[in-house]
């Protein structure tokens, strides 16, 4: 008995981790980037925020908690947000023609709706996160 109830843990389990792994991403947070879960969201017509941080760059540093706010806002509940490690992935970089860290590309499915660069304002976040929502 004890090994049925132990296979079935185990079979929960799994299941339990492919849907987290499968997950898009969860409202409020924000995931690394990662290509193909970027074409399923332009694909499925959602709203994309892409924000480009550096470790060492002080405006990415503010920009976090302001992004984090507005995504945890349950008006953005539907938005799928993403960072690209502006020293790690220069191929991302090239494929948002980004030149700058501290960067964010708003996006409504595949069609980029807006940027900008260095801005730590949580109305201006929100103005292109709006434009990308409708």
């Amino acid at each position: 008995m004890l090994s049925r109830v132990s296979r079935r843990m185990l079979c929960l389990a799994s299941i339990a981790t492919a849907l987290l792994l499968a997950a898009p991403s969860f409202a409020g947070e924000m995931r690394a980037f990662d290509q193909a879960a970027f074409a399923k969201a332009q694909a499925d017509g959602k709203p994309i925020l892409v924000a480009v941080h550096a470790d060492w760059c002080p405006v990415c540093q503010r920009m976090k908690p302001v992004e984090a706010a507005l995504l945890k806002d349950p008006a953005n509940k539907d938005v799928v947000a993403f960072v690209v490690d502006f020293d790690r992935q220069a191929d991302a970089l090239k494929k948002l023609n980004v030149t700058k860290q501290a960067t964010q590309v708003f996006f409504k499915g595949a069609t980029e709706v807006g940027r900008h660069s260095f801005v730590t304002d949580k109305q201006a976040m929100q103005k292109l996160i709006d434009k990308a929502k409708s």
